[in-house]
């Protein structure tokens, strides 16, 4: 499933393309999303990313009074966006933005076909039960979080609540075991009382490193800046970069969601009142990837 790093970087692919080409048609190749009510005879298009969330906006061109169509896209577990040659179209293309000059599109690219799109409707910005961007709104992430450790979300692990988008939108699989193995934390301690900690000295300045809360914001942040991907064809550059996800030496236990967490193998997986099952990461099942 695409995080962070990923779909901010499919957001500035979508920029990027739109700051060099205007585009006059789309074609859909999916029979469960709806159509995009687009009649201008040409148009542009930006991008926005918020977690892992991700908008697409379109606009006409030369028009004074201001004409937008806002597409919120939700990846799934496969989504991604491309941008090629048009002659060079992708496998399980859902989704097709034909630039005017026909020699390049941007392609919305789904392999299981769990992703989709839908347009905004009354203002809606983003999705409502996601929380703010641990990158661009790194303030209200850590206020949201800090002012709400009472909510019962906080009652599981931390690996388990790195994964509650309502606070940490944006972190998933491999991001919350990078955090994690960074940070030097037991994935399997209650979150409350590892978030506590920070709560109870919040404000109180003094010399510290990165706590957890500050690493989900410059490790999802490596991952923009060196634009590496896990979903690319050649996803060899962040399998390098990652220091504990799928790596020899770590251990992989399912968590309470039976999610596969990679840690440090001195860290003793309790879920609740009973161990978890637990595998070498030599060969973890093919779902943990």
């Amino acid at each position: 499933m695409p995080e962070i790093g990923e779909v901010t970087l499919f957001s500035k692919i979508i920029n990027d393309c739109g700051k060099n080409f205007s585009f006059n048609s789309i074609k859909k190749f999916s029979a469960k999303n709806p159509d995009i009510p687009v009649k201008w005879k040409e148009f542009g298009i930006r991008s926005e990313s918020r977690g892992k969330e991700l908008a697409i906006v379109l606009y006409k061109l030369e028009e004074e009074v201001k004409k937008e169509i806002r597409i919120l896209f939700s990846l799934s577990m496969t989504g991604v966006f491309c941008f090629k040659k048009t002659t060079e179209v992708p496998k399980n293309v859902k989704l097709q933005f034909i630039s005017i000059c026909s020699t390049h599109s941007l392609f919305f690219c789904d392999q299981r076909g769990l992703g989709g799109w839908h347009m905004a409707e009354g203002g809606e910005l983003w999705g409502p039960n996601r929380g703010p961007d641990p990158i661009t709104e790194y303030q209200l992430f850590r206020e949201n979080i800090l002012s709400n450790l009472k909510a019962r979300q906080f009652n599981s692990h931390i690996c388990e609540v790195l994964l509650e988008q309502q606070y940490f939108n944006g972190i998933g699989n491999y991001l919350r075991a990078e955090i994690l193995f960074r940070a030097g934390i037991n994935p399997f301690l209650p979150a409350r009382e590892v978030l506590q900690t920070i709560a109870d000295t919040e404000g109180q300045g003094g010399a510290k490193g990165e706590d957890i809360l500050d690493l989900c914001r410059s490790v999802p942040l490596e991952v923009v800046t060196l634009g590496i991907n896990k979903y690319a064809e050649d996803n060899k550059k962040w399998a390098d970069w990652c220091q504990c996800y799928d790596k020899p030496g770590m251990t992989a236990t399912k968590d309470k969601n039976n999610r596969m967490i990679y840690h440090k193998p001195e860290f003793v997986a309790v879920a609740r009142s009973k161990k978890v099952a637990s595998s070498s990461v030599a060969t973890p099942p093919a779902h943990a990837k």
